[in-house]
Order: structure tokens, then C-alpha cells, then sequence
């Protein structure tokens, strides 16, 4: 029953470590390719004023993050406020 017991305690100490290394490393906030890209893109177009085809309305920037990390800001919330007034919209 004992060594039962140790066997279950181990496998569950097991699984949390493996848990806590995934979020530590499957989850990275650094960004990829393809957001590094777009806020490339963005940054472009804010510099010459003009306006940025996927909507984005600014970046966010969290220096303790580190100096690279960077994501574009969309404007509304999609399907989730549909038929509800935008911030500035009459209703």
C-alpha cells in the first residue's frame, strides 16, 4: 500500500514538473516570425501615416518582457460586443 502510494506520488511530481517546464517553454511570449513581421509592417506604416490593413490601431511594448517583445493592438473585441457601441460611438 505504502510503496503504492510513493509510485503515485512520484508520477504526479513527474507530471507537474513536465507541466510547469511547458508553460515555462511551449508558451513563450517571445513572438515569432510572422508577428515580428506584422509589427514590422506596422511600425512602417505609422512612420509614413498611413493606414494599416489588419487594423491594428498601435504596439505595446513591455521593456521587463524584454527589448523585442512587441505586439500589435487590435481595435474591438470581435463577436463578442456585436451590436453593442465601440468606445466614442453613439448608443
Amino acid at each position: 500500500m505504502l510503496q503504492e502510494l510513493g509510485e503515485l506520488l512520484i508520477v504526479a511530481g513527474a507530471l507537474t514538473g513536465l507541466f510547469a517546464a511547458w508553460l515555462s517553454w511551449g508558451q513563450s511570449p517571445l513572438p515569432t516570425a510572422a508577428q515580428q513581421q506584422a509589427s514590422q509592417r506596422i511600425k512602417q506604416a505609422f512612420r509614413a501615416g498611413t493606414w494599416v490593413p489588419s487594423g491594428a490601431i498601435a504596439l505595446i511594448r513591455i521593456p521587463a518582457l524584454g527589448a523585442g517583445w512587441q505586439y500589435p493592438v487590435y481595435e474591438g473585441t470581435g463577436s463578442l460586443l456585436e451590436g453593442y457601441p465601440m468606445v466614442g460611438q453613439n448608443g
